[in-house]
């Protein structure tokens, strides 16, 4: 019985890293077609003015598609119930996490969608090690 109480959990990490990778990736998706549908309309000022990016929400859009792809693979992953879950998910995480700093380091404008993504990113590299696939547990150096 024992284990399989030690077993829901990780049942319950492992469909909340799901649906974080799923939303994670609808949102990058949204961002991208956004920002080349839309470029500066879309925040309703040119938030890149004065930046590196400044009139290139081609390479912004290509920035975020990066994101995406890199939730997608750990989305792929996931669902091949890869013993590499835990990694893709705490990459996926880090790149999320990484991305909103240094959009933050080159925007001087604040948007709530921010500190939302970053949480986002923060919870799904912090569940990612509590999954069991984080590494192999068959390899003959470890015995459980």
């Amino acid at each position: 019985m024992s284990s399989r109480i030690a077993k829901q959990p990780q049942g319950g990490i492992r469909w909340l890293l799901l649906v974080l990778a799923i939303l994670n990736v609808l949102s990058c998706v949204a961002g991208v077609v956004g920002l080349v549908a839309a470029g500066p309309d879309l925040f309703g000022e040119d938030i890149l003015a004065g930046t590196t990016f400044e009139d290139n929400y081609g390479l912004a859009a290509l920035a975020l598609g990066f994101v995406g792809l890199v939730q997608l693979t750990a989305l792929i992953v996931h669902l091949r119930r890869s013993p590499w879950l835990g990694v893709a998910h705490a990459f996926a995480g880090m790149t999320m996490m990484v991305f909103i700093f240094v959009e933050v380091l080159i925007i001087d404008t604040y948007f709530f969608l921010q500190p939302l993504y970053f949480a986002l990113g923060a919870l799904q590299l912090s569940l990612s090690p509590l999954m069991r696939g984080l590494l192999p547990s068959n390899s003959p150096d470890h015995e459980s």
